[in-house]
């Protein structure tokens, strides 16, 4: 398992057994798409705009991901996700494992930058 432990008392602070990481990794990660986007306020609106270039990650492995992990290129990334319920906030943990754009040949067996003004995929 990865797993969290407290300096102080050494207990479990949070786990992720490797049969989960493996599920979700392999469902979740297998061919991936990395869209970046600009994001503009004027006179109060708000605009997006997504691409051109788009890098996609095609065919990983949970060994990639572990590998990553070890070489501290994958990291954790603690956080929350608080949404409103029946009038109350809802606090909910959202940590995720992330990696630098720059990194993830690291995952991936093949990397492909892509400008969606020039290709079809």
């Amino acid at each position: 398992m990865i797993a969290l432990y407290d300096k102080q008392t050494s207990e479990l602070a949070a786990g992720w057994s490797y049969l989960k990481l493996l599920e979700h990794w392999q469902r979740k990660h297998n061919r991936a798409a990395y869209v970046p986007y600009l994001r503009e306020k004027e006179d109060g609106k708000t605009t997006v705009e997504f691409g051109p270039l788009v890098t996609l990650g095609i065919s990983t492995s949970f060994g990639l991901f572990l590998k990553a992990f070890q070489d501290g290129k994958a990291i954790y990334d603690p956080g929350d996700k608080i949404t409103l319920k029946d009038g109350r906030w809802t606090p909910r943990s959202r940590s995720q494992f992330r990696i630098n754009l720059n990194d993830i040949s690291a995952i991936y067996q093949e990397v492909r930058e892509v400008d969606l003004r020039r290709s079809t995929i």
